[in-house]
């Protein structure tokens, strides 16, 4: 752990030394990007799946159950192969598996990046799969959601689908209108971009 502290350390000071003080504030803020990036993929990735203990407060071996699946997108392609690499850490990224049966979400990761930042929408789509995947791990009959595609929707899992897509289609008109029609562009616009230069 030492040692990645001197490595960082040393990329700071390369940067200020080379670059200057700006670069030096992009590179903090492009590595509190990454990190909360991280944070929350990892977040998203494992909500709710649990681990059982036995007799002897012992965690149960990591199964293709306990770390959520994706619908596959242009950016993140290898999702839909999650829980084999929690199965064999060891196994190629290129000939990784995928299993029908282990908890899928039915949102593609991207979208669940906007749901995740509106905890009670998110909570009211994924507390009740996460808890069908653990009723179905401990052998609980749960007839409310499905959790994975071999399942039968219920009507919960297709109310969940309207309002999970529904609000990323608001928040997506949403961020457009600022991208687009807001004056925030034309903060930049006004600035005198010849000090970049």
């Amino acid at each position: 752990m030492t040692w990645y502290f001197v490595l960082h350390v040393s990329i700071c000071v390369t940067v200020y030394l080379t670059l200057g003080l700006a670069s030096l504030k992009t590179h903090f803020v492009y590595g509190i990007i990454g990190l909360l990036y991280q944070c929350f993929a990892n977040y998203i990735t494992h909500y709710g799946l649990l681990r059982s203990k036995d007799k002897n407060k012992i965690y149960e071996s990591i199964s293709k159950y306990h770390s959520w699946n994706f619908v596959s997108s242009p950016i993140l392609f290898r999702l839909p192969r999650h829980s084999d690499h929690h199965i064999c850490s060891f196994r190629p990224y290129q000939i990784l598996r995928r299993f029908d049966d282990a908890p899928y979400n039915h949102f593609q990761f991207t979208i669940c990046f906007y749901l995740v930042l509106v905890p009670p929408i998110w909570f009211y789509i994924m507390n009740p799969r996460a808890q069908a995947a653990n009723d179905f791990t401990r052998g609980i009959k749960n007839t409310y959601s499905s959790f994975n595609n071999m399942q039968v929707p219920t009507e919960f899992d297709i109310k969940s689908l309207r309002i999970g897509y529904v609000f990323f289609a608001l928040i997506t008109v949403y961020i457009g209108y600022f991208a687009f029609f807001s004056d925030a562009t034309s903060v930049l616009k006004n600035q005198d971009l010849s000090m970049v230069i």
